[in-house]
């Protein structure tokens, strides 16, 4: 990069160069300006110092400074994008070489997806002037075109998308309760006095949570672009949990706000340990966003009961972008709609989560084999299956290996297991997103699972990247992944 370009932020160090055209000579910087990635409307036209013409000189130049291929003629003004670094000659047409002027937009801080080819130097936008008096048509062709592609470099190509409800959990934590459960703990029920005044203990509201609300923070604390395409009352509740997403760091920009609807608000009733949930889904009118560039991932999961085009919307898309992978956890209305209502979301899905008991309502079985379960939801179209099965771990397919993982021991008994789903499978998600592979991906969705139960609310307790590779170097000998068979 030439002297006296310091990056500052991120965004593009626009500059206007001249050059006699000599192999000699050294470009002289005439103005330069710092363009913000997220506003590109601030490059402007900047008044120039001009310099005598040189009516003669060499058909071949060099500009030692810069990397770019130009050809143009006497009075031309050429655009060339994305250059590789070269030293040496530049061919220029025509049978004279004036002063001229070469534009540069230098990208600072490597804004993403523009350093494809790590072996470049540095890139950036060229313009070759070669008449005085075309310098200000060509700068102004210069900066309509640069402008276009900073708005583009702008709307980064989004990692993880999660799609599904949002709600405020208002914890209620009770004191007088019982638990009756069947003779091998199973079908059990939460009991309290009909009719009586029950005591409760706290009251913890928690903003901005769900399956995908949860994953989309998830997904950015382990490092992700992540959005969330959800909707919004035009109520304080949603304006609170709007502004929770923000101070996340998730992307909003596909966050619908709708007049005169209230936001979902729902109670989770805590009792030694576990949560039982009420829940309320109002109608929205659910469609999906114009993604500029598609995602890389999009997660979806739990909507209100009229969103049944919106599943095969989802789905359409899905297929129509090859480039964008589908992971689908089901929530409630989802399962009971049946596999076959959304066949096509299951046959367009990449990564499918459910729990053991949740895949055996869809199955419609009561088999408690692993293997089988997980063979019979990769019929269905997902191309992994993963089915978690609380104390006994997770277990995953790709149809070419089963394995499973065991849970990550914890620490302390679990506050509150709300989110504990959500935070495995986004994890798992996010890592394959990253580049790794199943077994290695299934060992870290375990660790941020059991930081979360030790917090009310799904998000408190969700880690960092770094973090959890530090307590994947801590865990004891036995948490490893095996195959099953």
């Amino acid at each position: 990069m030439p002297a006296g370009l310091t990056p500052e932020g991120s965004g593009f160090l626009w500059g206007i160069w001249s050059t006699r055209l000599y192999p000699q000579d050294e470009p002289t910087l005439r103005a330069q300006q710092f363009v913000p990635l997220d506003d590109p409307a601030a490059l402007q036209v900047m008044d120039l110092v001009h310099s005598p013409r040189r009516k003669s000189g060499p058909e071949l130049a060099c500009a030692r400074h810069f990397d770019f291929n130009a050809a143009a003629g006497d009075k031309g003004c050429l655009t060339s994008f994305d250059c590789k670094c070269r030293q040496g000659a530049i061919p220029l047409k025509g049978t004279t070489t004036r002063h001229t002027l070469i534009l540069n937009a230098y990208p600072l801080r490597h804004p993403r997806a523009f350093f494809e080819d790590d072996s470049y130097p540095f890139h950036f936008f060229t313009s070759v002037c070669l008449e005085p008096e075309t310098w200000r048509e060509c700068i102004r062709r210069s900066i309509d075109l640069q402008q276009s592609v900073l708005k583009y470099y702008a709307m980064e190509k989004l990692d993880f998308v999660a799609i599904g409800d949002i709600t405020t959990d208002a914890f209620i934590k009770l004191q007088n309760a019982r638990v009756n459960c069947d003779i091998n703990d199973e079908n059990c029920q939460l009991c309290v006095d009909f009719g009586a005044k029950i005591p409760y203990e706290s009251v913890t509201e928690v903003r901005s949570v769900g399956n995908s609300p949860n994953a989309a923070v998830s997904a950015n604390r382990l490092g992700l672009n992540s959005a969330i395409v959800t909707n919004l009352g035009d109520d304080d509740n949603g304006k609170k949990m709007l502004a929770r997403l923000q101070e996340e760091g998730v992307t909003t920009e596909f966050v619908k706000v709708e007049a005169g609807k209230e936001s979902n608000y729902h109670y989770v009733l805590l009792y030694e340990h576990e949560r039982t949930i009420l829940i309320k889904h109002h109608e929205y009118e659910y469609r999906l966003p114009d993604f500029k560039v598609p995602p890389q991932w999009l997660y979806f999961s739990s909507v209100g009961e009229n969103s049944l085009s919106y599943h095969h919307e989802i789905a359409a898309y899905v297929k129509a972008h090859p480039e964008t992978k589908l992971a689908f956890q089901p929530g409630t209305f989802q399962i009971k709609l049946g596999a076959d209502i959304l066949k096509d979301v299951y046959e367009a899905t990449e990564l499918f989560f459910c729990n053991k008991k949740e895949a055996q309502s869809i199955l419609r079985t009561d088999s408690s084999d692993m293997k089988e379960l997980l063979d019979s939801i990769r019929a269905l179209g997902p191309k992994i299956a993963i089915i978690t099965d609380g104390p006994r771990g997770a277990f995953a397919s790709d149809g070419t290996e089963a394995w499973m993982m065991p849970m990550y021991p914890d620490p302390a008994p679990p506050v509150d297991r709300t989110g504990a789903g959500d935070s495995f499978s986004s994890t798992v998600t996010a890592m394959l997103a990253l580049g790794m592979t199943l077994p290695e991906a299934l060992a870290r969705g375990p660790i941020n699972s059991m930081s979360v139960v030790q917090y009310i609310g799904a998000q408190e307790g969700l880690l960092s990247r770094e973090k959890i590779e530090e307590l994947l170097t801590q865990a004891p000998t036995d948490y490893k992944i095996s195959t099953i068979k």
